[in-house]
């Protein structure tokens, strides 16, 4: 599903943070991403309109794409609202870091249009920097300091599942749409330059482990084939691995730090990189760039692929700058075709609700 995850403070905070969080030190958030473009799956997946929604500071707003115009503004149950995702119900779920390191922070629940929270999860979040969902609507919550995948049934407030083999501070957690694994990245802070975890449906244990290519990985994007992208923010690449594989078949992006990324119905490979230097597009069977965009880029955290193939970009900005949310046209467009400010306060993460089904596709 198109999901993004936690992002807040400028990246010089998050190598900050994700070392002071083996100290126990206080700190802010780090950037992450994960943006699997449900175009790239099948028509199932495919998002359900186009209302776009985007975690704020303190709140969540959702907006017209078409218009930009601010449709509503949810300010109950926010708590330093990071990751954002929809279930098949069209339910929404909202995670609150709420304050610094080991605050712990909650999950919460929205019905379709509803404005106050249906449901708060609070046992077993530990900072929940990443938000996914399956087909049977269980919820997974990558807790970053707390080194566990905690995984929630459709109704209920407890873990059914704690998978913590293999998990070494988590930043993203990833459901693939067509075989239901759960992908993982994990910062592994205290050591090594990280991994990416694979589990099969109900599983609680890896079916492959990634090492190999990987420094800092903090993005993860599958194409419809089964490739998996990882970002790697201090080895400044994406890295491509072919299913089952555990080294990389290609390497992006080289000497561009990844704050994002997402690929498209065609398979292409989106990188957002870090500060104002642009969002890069590439042609995953040759590696070549074919697009680039910079105009309106500042900072971005949060990419991800709308109705219709317009690319829409959430930009953190930096220092006093309240961020904006940026929307490009598809094919070779590389021009802000709309810009969103309005209710848009240091934007983290973007998402599209998702449907069942779409007649007829």
């Amino acid at each position: 599903m198109n999901q993004t995850f936690a992002r807040a403070f400028a990246p010089a905070a998050l190598i900050g943070l994700l070392l002071a969080g083996c100290s126990g030190a206080s700190s802010g958030l780090p950037t992450t991403s994960a943006v699997p473009d449900l175009t790239a799956a099948s028509p199932a997946r495919r998002p359900a309109d186009s209302v776009v929604w985007v975690t704020n500071f303190t709140d969540t707003t959702s907006y017209d794409l078409r218009s930009g115009k601010l449709l509503s503004t949810l300010t109950t149950g926010m708590q330093g609202p990071l990751s954002i995702v929809f279930d098949y119900n069209g339910n929404m779920y909202v995670g609150n870091q709420s304050g610094g390191i080991h605050s712990h922070g909650d999950i919460v629940e929205f019905a379709p249009g509803g404005t106050s929270p249906t449901r708060t999860i609070a046992s077993g979040v530990d900072d929940p920097f990443s938000l996914a969902v399956d087909d049977s609507n269980n919820i997974y919550c990558a807790n970053q300091f707390s080194n566990s995948v905690t995984v929630y049934a459709s109704t209920g407030t407890k873990p059914v599942r704690t998978i913590t083999n293999g998990i070494n501070y988590p930043v993203v957690a990833m459901i693939d749409p067509s075989s239901q694994n759960l992908y993982v990245a994990n910062t592994s802070v205290s050591g090594g330059k990280g991994s990416v975890t694979e589990y099969a449906p109900g599983g609680s244990s890896p079916i492959r482990t990634i090492t190999t290519g990987l420094n800092m990985p903090e993005s993860l994007a599958l194409d419809r084939k089964g490739n998996l992208f990882v970002g790697n923010y201090f080895g400044k690449n994406v890295s491509e691995y072919a299913a089952s594989s555990t080294t990389p078949s290609q390497v992006f992006a080289k000497g561009i730090v990844p704050a994002a990324i997402t690929t498209d119905a065609k398979g292409n490979l989106y990188v957002a990189a870090d500060g104002k230097k642009g969002v890069f597009e590439y042609a995953t069977h040759s590696g070549a760039v074919i697009r680039t965009i910079t105009q309106g880029i500042n900072f971005p955290r949060s990419i991800s692929i709308a109705p219709g193939g317009q690319l829409v970009v959430a930009n953190y900005g930096q220092e006093n700058e309240a961020g904006s949310v940026t929307v490009y046209g598809p094919g070779a467009a590389t021009k802000v075709l709309r810009e969103i400010t309005n209710g848009i306060v240091s934007p983290k993460i973007t998402a599209f609700a998702q449907v069942v089904s779409i007649g007829g596709l």
